[in-house]
C-alpha cells in the first residue's frame, strides 16, 4: 500500500472512531484549549510589554532621563527634569543625539459643546519627529512656534473624532484651553504614540536658554535619543557629571543625580517580575494539563489495545501504528491550538481590563506572529510528550498480545506506575499554583483591606481648571473660596474642601523644604509629598489632628504663612519635640517661612499600595499659583457619584465658562490604585483553580480507567469473599497514594516558588501556616472525592460475570 493510500486509509479510521467516540476528541480539544488560551493571552501581554518592537523609529536608542534627589536611589524617587535640567543637558550632551520632553496635564476645553477637561502635553517641537509621529491632516509645530510660545495646538485623532466629530474643517478652527485661544494646525494619525504619556492635544513647550519657567520644578518627563555607537553606561556617566556640574551653577539642584534607562525598562520595567510571575504559573499550569493529557492518553491507548493488536495481526506495521498515532494527537493539539488562540482574542482585553494601565501602554493588543508562533510552538511540545510519547509506550505488549495462545490484557504494572507518576506530577504542580496564588491572595486582601488614615466612603473627587480670567492669586482664591461655599448650600453636601492632587493612583506631589534649625547631615534639602489644601480638608476626609490646629480661613495672605504636618514627617525631623510653632519653608518662588500649627495622622492618598509618607500640608487660602490642579473633595449622604451634577450646577451658577470634571469617588480612586495587583492576583488564583480542576479531572479519569482495567481482579477478590466496601476504601487509597506523595513534593516546590516571586514583587508575603493547612485540607478532600465516586463502581462488580469476560 502506497503511503498516499496508507494516509488516507488512516483518515478514514480515524474519522469512523471519533464519529462513535467523540469524547476523545473533545475532552482534550476543550481541555488544552482553555489552558493554551490562558497561556496565551498571558504570552501576549509578556510579548507587548518585553519583547514587541516599541511603535517608535529607533526604539532600541530611545531612553528616559530622570533626576534622582539626594541620597535617593529607589525608583520611586525618581522625578522628571526640570527646565534649566532639559536646558543644559540639550546643549551639553554628546551621548544623545535628541532629548525630547513633555509637560503632560489636564487643562479646560471649552467651545465644543460642556465644558470638559482633556489630558493634554505642551511638548518642545521635535517631540513628534523623534517619535515618528505623522500628521494624518495639517501639520506640527516648527520650532519657531515652540521657542515664541505660539497659540497653535496638535489634536489626537481619538479627540478630533469624539470632541469634534471628526470635522474636516477642523484646521485653522480656535479653540479654548483654560481660557487661553489656540488654533488648530495638525491632527495626529491614529497610530502615534506620545511616547506612552497619556495625552490627546498637544501645544508647544516653550522652554529654551532664554526662558526656563519654574526652573527647579522636576515636571519634564523626557525621551531621548542615544548617538550612535554611544551606550546607556556612557550616557548615565556623562549626564551624571553634568548634573554634578549643575549643582554648582544652581545652588538648588545641588545634590542631585541624573539616571538613563531605555524606554522599554522605564515603561513597563516595574510590571516585569509580575509578568514574570504570572508566566511562571502558566508554565505550571500547562505542565499540569501535559500531565493530564498524558495519562488519557495512555488510558485511551491501553483500552484499544485489542483494536491495535488486530491491526497488527492483520499486517500492520509498528511504523503504521506510529502514524496513526501521530495523526491522531496532530489533530487533537492542533484543534486545540486553533481553539486557544480564538479564546486568546476574547480573553485577552478581559484580562487587561484588570489594569488600564498596562492595556492603555500596550495600545492594540492582538495576539501576533510571536504570540501564535508561541502557542503552536507549546502545542507541538505537547503532542510529543503528552500525546504521541505515552500513545507510544502504551502500545507495549501489543504485538506480543497478537500471538496465538496469548490472552489479551488491557493493563500492565508499568501503565499503574507511569499513570501514578503523572497523578503525583500533576498533584505536585497544582498544590505549588495554588500556595502561590493563596500568597497573593492573602498579599492582595491584606492590602485592598487597609485603612487610608482617613474615611473615604460617601467622598467623591472631582477636578477644576481655572482659566486665564483667574490669573492672579487673589482671583483664584477668591472664586474657591465661593465656590466650596456654594457646592456645601446643598442639602445632599455634609462638607466640601479642595487639595492640589489629580487623584490619580501614583502620581504623586513631592516638595523640597528647608526646616528652621534642623540642618541635614549633608546639608541638603528635605523632601516630603505635598498638598495645599482649602479649609476644612481634614474635617471633609475626617483626618484626624493630632496636635495643635487646622488651616483656618483666617489664614489669609496678610498673615502669618502657616503649615500642617503630617505625625511621620513630625517625627522624622523633630524626633522626640513638639513641632507646634516650628518653621519650615519651601524652595517655590514667592513663597516664605511657615509655621507649623498642627499634627495630623499619616495617609495612603498616593494609592493603598503606597507609603504612607510623610506630607507637608499648607494653605491654598494663602497661595494659590497658576497651572496646578485643583481637585475637589466633597463628602456625600450616600452615593457620592450622584453629588456630581449638584457640583456642576454650582460651578455654572458662578462661572458657566469654567470647567469641574473627573469625578471619582474616592473608594473607587483607592481601589483602583491597586489595579496592578489585582491583575497579577486574579490571573495566579484562576491559574490554580484551574490547576486544581485538571487534576481532579484526571484523578477521576485514572480511577475510572483502573477500575475497568482490573475487573478480573476485582471478581476474584470477591469471589475469595473480599467485601466490596473494602476493594472500594483500598482503591481509593491506592489512587490517593500519589496525591499524597505529590503534595510533599508540591510543599517543597511552593516554597522554592514563593520565595524567588517574594524576591521579584514588593509588598507580597509567604503566605499563611493556615493557608498551607487549608490547601492541603482542600486538594485531599477534593481528591478523595474525585477518586472516591469513581471507585465506588467496584460494589457494582459482579464475580462469576467478571471472571466468564476474561476468559
Amino acid at each position: 500500500m502506497s503511503a498516499h493510500s496508507s494516509f488516507r486509509h488512516d483518515v478514514s479510521s480515524l474519522r469512523r472512531r471519533l464519529s462513535r467516540r467523540p469524547g476523545d476528541l473533545l475532552i482534550p480539544v476543550l481541555t488544552l484549549a482553555i489552558v493554551i488560551g490562558l497561556g496565551a493571552s498571558v504570552f501576549a501581554v509578556v510579548n507587548g510589554t518585553m519583547l514587541r518592537p516599541l511603535p517608535f523609529p529607533d526604539e532600541e536608542r530611545l531612553v528616559r532621563v530622570f533626576t534622582l534627589p539626594p541620597d535617593a536611589t529607589d525608583t520611586r524617587s525618581r522625578n522628571p527634569l526640570a527646565s534649566i535640567d532639559f536646558v543644559r543637558f540639550s546643549e551639553r550632551s554628546r551621548s544623545l543625539d535628541r532629548l525630547e520632553v513633555i509637560w503632560q496635564r489636564e487643562r479646560g476645553l471649552v467651545g465644543v459643546g460642556d465644558p470638559v477637561i482633556v489630558k493634554t502635553g505642551s511638548v518642545s517641537s521635535g517631540f513628534f519627529e523623534l517619535l515618528g509621529g505623522k500628521t494624518a491632516r495639517g501639520r506640527t509645530f516648527t520650532r519657531q512656534e515652540d521657542e515664541g510660545n505660539a497659540s497653535v495646538a496638535v489634536l489626537s485623532n481619538g479627540l478630533w473624532r469624539r470632541a469634534f466629530g471628526g470635522d474636516p474643517a477642523i484646521l485653522g478652527r480656535k479653540i479654548s484651553l483654560d481660557g487661553e485661544p489656540h488654533v488648530v494646525i495638525g491632527v495626529m494619525a491614529p497610530d502615534f504614540q506620545p511616547a506612552y504619556r497619556d495625552s490627546e492635544l498637544w501645544t508647544p513647550l516653550s522652554v529654551n536658554a532664554h526662558n526656563m519657567p519654574m526652573p527647579n520644578a522636576t515636571y519634564l518627563v523626557s525621551v531621548g535619543r542615544l548617538a550612535p555607537g554611544r551606550s546607556l553606561t556612557d550616557a548615565r556617566g556623562e549626564l551624571g557629571t553634568l548634573m554634578a556640574d549643575l549643582g554648582q551653577e544652581e545652588p538648588r539642584r545641588r545634590g542631585w543625580t541624573a539616571g538613563v534607562v531605555s524606554l522599554r525598562d522605564y515603561q513597563f520595567g516595574e510590571r516585569r517580575g509580575a509578568l514574570l510571575t504570572v508566566l511562571v504559573m502558566v508554565g505550571l499550569l500547562i505542565a499540569v494539563a501535559g500531565s493530564n493529557m498524558a495519562s488519557f492518553t495512555l488510558s485511551r491507548t491501553i483500552a484499544r489495545q485489542d483494536e491495535f493488536a488486530l491491526r497488527a495481526h492483520l499486517g500492520a506495521s509498528r511504523g503504521d501504528l506510529f502514524r496513526l498515532l501521530c495523526l491522531e494527537a496532530s489533530l487533537v493539539y492542533a484543534a486545540a491550538a486553533i481553539g486557544g488562540l480564538l479564546l486568546t482574542f476574547v480573553g485577552l482585553p478581559m484580562i487587561l481590563s484588570l489594569d488600564p494601565d498596562t492595556a492603555r501602554a500596550l495600545g492594540p493588543s492582538a495576539p501576533d506572529w510571536r504570540v501564535q508562533a508561541a502557542t503552536f510552538g507549546v502545542a507541538f511540545l505537547l503532542a510529543c510528550v503528552s500525546g504521541v510519547w505515552p500513545a507510544v509506550s502504551g502500545l507495549r505488549g501489543t504485538f506480543a498480545s497478537s500471538m496465538p495462545g496469548r490472552v489479551p490484557s488491557t493493563h500492565s504494572r508499568f501503565a499503574r506506575r507511569f499513570q501514578a507518576v503523572l497523578v503525583g506530577l500533576q498533584t505536585a504542580v497544582a498544590f505549588t499554583v495554588l500556595i502561590v496564588g493563596g500568597g497573593l491572595l492573602e498579599s492582595f486582601w491584606r492590602t485592598s483591606t487597609l485603612k487610608p488614615g482617613f474615611a473615604a466612603d460617601d467622598v467623591l473627587t472631582a477636578q477644576v481648571r481655572l482659566s486665564s480670567s483667574y490669573a492672579t492669586e487673589e482671583r483664584r482664591i477668591s472664586f474657591m473660596d465661593r465656590l466650596l461655599e456654594a457646592v456645601q448650600q446643598d442639602h445632599d453636601i455634609v462638607s466640601a474642601s479642595a487639595v492640589s492632587s489629580p487623584f490619580i493612583p501614583g502620581f504623586n506631589y513631592v516638595t523640597a523644604f528647608d526646616a528652621e534649625n534642623q540642618p541635614t547631615a549633608d546639608g541638603q534639602l528635605r523632601q516630603a509629598n505635598f498638598r495645599r489644601i482649602a479649609p476644612g480638608y481634614f474635617a471633609t476626609l475626617q483626618l484626624p489632628i493630632r496636635r495643635g490646629r487646622d488651616i483656618l480661613a483666617s489664614d489669609r495672605p496678610e498673615s502669618p504663612w502657616v503649615a500642617v504636618v503630617s505625625q511621620s514627617l513630625a517625627d522624622q525631623v523633630w524626633p522626640g519635640q513638639d513641632p507646634i510653632g516650628h518653621r519650615v519653608k519651601r524652595t517655590e518662588p514667592g513663597t516664605g517661612w511657615m509655621t507649623i500649627v498642627g499634627v495630623v495622622g499619616d495617609v495612603k492618598d498616593v494609592g493603598l499600595g503606597e507609603g504612607p509618607d510623610p506630607t507637608l500640608y499648607v494653605s491654598q487660602e494663602q497661595h494659590l499659583p497658576t497651572g496646578l490642579p485643583i481637585a475637589l473633595v466633597v463628602r456625600t449622604r450616600g452615593r457620592p457619584a450622584e453629588a456630581a451634577p449638584l457640583i456642576r450646577a454650582a460651578l455654572a451658577r458662578l462661572d458657566a465658562t469654567q470647567v469641574v470634571d473627573r469625578f471619582v469617588p474616592m473608594q473607587a480612586y483607592l481601589q483602583g490604585s491597586l489595579a496592578a495587583d489585582r491583575f497579577r492576583t486574579a490571573l495566579v488564583v484562576v491559574f490554580g483553580a484551574t490547576g486544581v480542576l485538571l487534576l481532579l479531572v484526571g484523578l477521576a479519569s485514572v480511577t475510572a480507567r483502573s477500575v475497568t482495567e482490573r475487573t478480573r481482579e476485582m471478581g476474584i477478590r470477591l469471589a475469595l469473599g473480599a467485601a466490596p466496601s473494602r476493594l472500594w476504601i483500598a482503591t481509593t487509597h491506592e489512587a490517593l497514594r500519589s496525591v499524597w506523595i505529590g503534595i510533599g513534593v508540591g510543599m517543597a516546590m511552593a516554597g522554592m516558588v514563593f520565595q524567588a516571586v517574594t524576591t521579584m514583587l514588593s509588598g507580597v508575603a509567604a503566605p499563611t501556616s493556615g493557608w498551607w493547612a487549608m490547601s492541603v485540607l482542600i486538594v485531599v478532600m477534593l481528591c478523595a472525592i474525585a477518586a472516591g465516586i469513581p471507585a465506588s463502581r467496584v460494589a457494582g462488580v459482579r464475580a462469576a460475570v467478571a471472571l466468564r469476560s476474561e476468559v
